[in-house]
C-alpha cells in the first residue's frame, strides 16, 4: 500500500538533494524502506555540512544537530524541517502536513513519537538522540 506522505517525502528528497555530493536517490514507491531512511540520514548530513555523507547518524551528526523546536508563527520554510516532517511520516506520525516549517502539529507529533518510544522528556523538541530515533528504520 502507497502512503501518499512517504511518497512526497521520497520525492521532495530526490528534487532537493540528487546531484548533491554523497547523496544516493531514493526509490519513489510510497513505501519507508531502507533507501528512504538513508535519503533521509544523508540529507541531514547535507543540511549539517558533513563532506562526507554517510548511512548512519554518527558522532558527528550528533555533535553538529541542533534541537528543532516549535517555530513563530511567521517563520519561513527550512529544509530540517521537512527533513523531520519527512522522518515522521515515515515512522507513521503525522506532523500536519509537509511544509517545513515547525508549528503545533509538528511539535505535537514529536511529543507523541517521544511518549511511543517511553522517552522521559516528551517536550515536543526534537533533540540529536531524537531524531536518531526516527532516522532508524527499527522500533523504539
Amino acid at each position: 500500500m502507497v502512503d501518499e506522505m512517504v511518497l512526497i517525502t521520497q520525492q521532495w528528497l530526490n528534487d532537493t538533494y540528487s546531484g548533491k555530493h554523497g547523496y544516493n536517490p531514493v526509490e519513489e514507491s510510497g513505501k519507508t524502506g531502507w533507501d528512504t531512511i538513508y535519503g533521509l540520514t544523508r540529507a541531514l548530513q547535507i543540511e549539517l555540512g558533513i563532506s562526507e555523507p554517510a548511512d548512519n547518524f554518527g558522532p558527528t551528526t550528533q555533535r553538529l544537530f541542533k534541537p528543532l523546536k516549535r517555530q513563530a508563527p511567521d517563520s519561513k520554510p527550512s529544509n530540517m524541517n521537512f527533513i523531520l516532517q519527512g522522518a515522521l511520516w515515515c515512522k507513521g506520525f503525522n506532523p500536519g502536513g509537509f511544509t517545513g516549517v515547525f508549528y503545533e502539529k509538528t511539535e505535537n507529533a514529536v511529543k507523541e513519537f517521544q511518549k511511543a518510544a517511553g522517552l522521559t522528556t516528551q517536550d515536543g523538541i526534537c533533540h540529536h538522540v531524537n531524531y536518531e530515533s526516527l532516522i532508524r528504520h527499527e522500533r523504539f
